[in-house]
């Protein structure tokens, strides 16, 4: 087994367990269906962070993991762990009571936890693209991260902004704009 085959061992290991535990929550909601009160701003909030937890999945099988530096390897693991603290959270967990769930107000006590965990995933993401820019102007920089910048910008204002209407209207939309951009993605490029 070669470097990359173990990087990719560890990394489905993580990603294996943020998207068991979204599946579980998911479970524990279908098992007490009537007793759930259902909105659709979680569930959009959840499709969010699974779609980052199989992107980033996905991309990982396009990289190059030779010659990985040691500090490389830790921000990719860093960014898996932010990826599992958002999936932890975005549901409630199944308790096994009987109780009834709220999502939207499971969503308001939590989701700034989900966003946070989100934002930092993606500022690590564009950090390893810094020393690697050598003489690259600001622009060329700026090229590479901006729907990064983009993304992050999206979360910061949810974080910032607790408004209902904010969260209703862009939650969905960068649903939207996530299944736009990275739906026609093969493990070669575009389509």
């Amino acid at each position: 087994m070669g470097h990359a085959e173990y990087f990719l061992g560890l990394m489905a290991i993580v990603s294996g367990l943020a998207v068991t535990d979204m599946v579980a929550s998911v479970h524990g909601l279908l098992r007490r269906f009537k007793r759930v009160r259902w909105h659709f701003l979680p569930v959009a909030a959840a499709a969010v962070v699974f779609l980052s937890i199989l992107y980033g999945w996905f991309v990982s099988w396009r990289s190059d993991w030779s010659n990985l530096p040691f500090w490389m390897f830790v921000i990719g693991i860093l960014q898996l762990v932010a990826l599992f603290l958002a999936a932890k959270a975005v549901l409630p967990d199944d308790d096994g009571r009987e109780t009834e769930v709220d999502l939207l107000a499971h969503y308001w006590l939590y989701n700034r936890y989900v966003w946070l965990a989100l934002t930092a995933m993606n500022i690590l993401l564009i950090v390893p693209l810094l020393p690697n820019s050598g003489d690259a102007s600001f622009a060329e920089l700026f090229s590479l991260a901006r729907s990064w910048l983009f993304y992050i910008g999206l979360t910061l204002s949810l974080i910032l902004f607790q408004n209902s209407w904010w969260h209703r209207i862009l939650v969905p939309v960068m649903l939207g704009i996530i299944v736009t951009l990275w739906g026609g993605q093969t493990l070669t490029g575009t389509l």
